[in-house]
């Protein structure tokens, strides 16, 4: 007996839950990526996704990486979809890949504070995405840098991680420093005791810098905007 052909409205509400995980999959921060259970074809696909910015273009990426999880089996795909909704909208810790370049630990510095170190910068998402890439798997990233942005200078790029990851070194300390005068500085605390008026006399200059940071980010917006000029998006 011959199958009868699925309609095409049928096709479509078949191919729902793959567009709407491939639309949580961009969501992702991309640290958490490493727990989730993908090969290298589909974590290319997200990755690429969410770094699209402009709207046609990230649709036209999350219809593509909604294809690639067609080839996924049905038990692969419900694992990808439950191991997803665990994460949740904040769940989980940063996760550094094994034997990965450039993670924060290697640095001394926590990873959450590289990526996010201070949002009053104001990097676009997609940016960002490509800062965490950067933190989880240094050598990966510049090499999909490359393919993806031909006029990329890996060895700028090499030099401004490694300038950003000394300055949010930096910043750690200065905001543990702070944090131990804010201490000293508690109310009650007597002079001789290290209190307000001999914090006063004695505080160094603890502000952060984001000189290096700012610079990163600048040259992967120009990265990425030489990047749609290029596809005429």
């Amino acid at each position: 007996m011959e199958s009868i052909p699925k309609s095409r409205a049928q096709r479509r509400r078949d191919d729902q839950p793959r567009h709407d995980l491939a639309g949580k999959l961009v969501q992702v921060p991309v640290p958490k990526l490493a727990r989730l259970p993908l090969d290298d074809e589909l974590r290319d696909a997200v990755t690429f996704a969410a770094a699209r910015t402009e709207h046609g273009a990230r649709r036209r990426a999350i219809r593509h990486l909604a294809t690639v999880l067609r080839t996924l089996d049905e038990d692969s795909f419900v694992a990808l979809e439950q191991a997803v909704d665990s994460l949740g909208t904040n769940g989980g810790a940063v996760v550094t890949p094994v034997g990965t370049a450039g993670a924060g630990a290697s640095s001394g510095v926590t990873p959450g504070l590289l990526v996010g170190e201070d949002s009053s910068l104001g990097a676009d998402p997609a940016v960002e995405g490509w800062i965490a890439n950067l933190l989880a798997d240094e050598a990966g990233t510049l090499t999909r840098a490359r393919e993806s942005f031909p006029a990329v200078d890996l060895t700028r790029l090499r030099q401004l991680v490694r300038n950003w990851r000394r300055e949010a070194q930096a910043n750690e300390v200065l905001r543990s420093a702070a944090a131990k005068s804010a201490t000293a500085a508690a109310p009650g605390r007597s002079p001789e005791a290290g209190g307000p008026e001999s914090v006063a006399k004695t505080k160094p200059n603890l502000k952060p810098k984001h000189r290096a940071r700012t610079r990163l980010i600048g040259y992967l917006n120009e990265l990425m905007s030489m990047d749609h000029r290029g596809r005429g998006e």
